[in-house]
């Protein structure tokens, strides 16, 4: 009784929270639809459990207080056993979306460096294709030259040093014709942009990586707390459904006494 009377009032809970819940108009549609259905699977336990513990009190343990509390807790024992067998599946899923969520974090840690890494190859590449001599593109020998020297010295951890710079300085003036003071500009150029992009680079890949771990902390969070609420409900369905098989055995009211039968006095 206490099962049937569960899953229907939580199927009543779900079809009005539904009707109330508007998309159109709410702005976490999902959410709001998820806290009442929660409520209402809380509500709708609270109340089956207290019904079936007093018509276990009132069957099996009439006139008797802590026979009638027992009877309600057998029942709510039956009962989680049973919803645990139902929800298994819902809450495996949950925990294993919670996981994924938490996981997401290291997951676009792990991304974002190898963004940049292509990010700053590609840079590398459009500075290189820009070097023409006599206005016609340089052999692929000399690309390749200076396209090193300059990931050597604007890519390459502890690259920015002048033995770098001098080298990068060299490639540029041994495979094209402009002066020195153009080589110069050229090279004080591509260092700014190149720090620009990798410094926005770097940005976008923080925000992907802020955003991620919000999102972790919140699953993480909202997981935490589903299992304290749950774990709470429980034990006050546990005494919600004592509650009832002690009202079905002695009845609700204070002034109801003892109704165990007294043997006659044998004579």
């Amino acid at each position: 009784m206490a099962v049937s009377i569960h899953l229907l009032l939580t199927l009543l809970g779900a079809g009005i929270t539904a009707l109330v819940v508007k998309p159109s108009t709410s702005d976490t549609p999902v959410q709001s639809l998820t806290y009442g259905v929660a409520v209402s699977w809380t509500l709708s336990a609270l109340i089956s459990l207290w019904v079936g513990g007093m018509v276990a009190g009132k069957v099996g343990a009439r006139g008797d207080e802590e026979d009638g509390k027992l009877h309600g807790f057998i029942v709510w024992s039956l009962t989680t056993v049973i919803a645990f067998i139902l929800v298994a599946a819902g809450i495996s899923k949950s925990l294993g979306v919670a996981g994924q969520v938490v996981g997401a974090a290291g997951k676009a840690a792990v991304e974002a460096t190898p963004n940049l890494a292509a990010q700053s190859a590609g840079v590398i590449k459009e500075y290189s294709s820009e070097i023409r001599k006599d206005d016609k593109p340089l052999p692929p020998g000399a690309t390749r030259e200076i396209a090193l020297a300059m990931k050597n010295y604007l890519i390459d951890d502890g690259g920015r040093t002048p033995q770098n710079r001098q080298a990068l300085f060299d490639a540029l003036s041994r495979n094209t014709t402009a002066t020195p003071e153009e080589v110069g500009r050229t090279v004080d150029e591509w260092t700014a942009s190149y720090d620009r992009a990798a410094k926005e680079a770097k940005q976008a890949a923080d925000v992907v990586v802020s955003k991620a771990k919000e999102a972790a902390d919140t699953a993480s969070n909202i997981t935490g707390a589903a299992g304290i609420w749950t774990f709470i409900a429980f034990w006050i369905g546990a005494m919600t459904a004592a509650w009832g098989g002690k009202c079905g055995a002695l009845g609700c009211s204070p002034e109801v006494r003892d109704l165990r039968p007294v043997g006659r006095a044998i004579p």
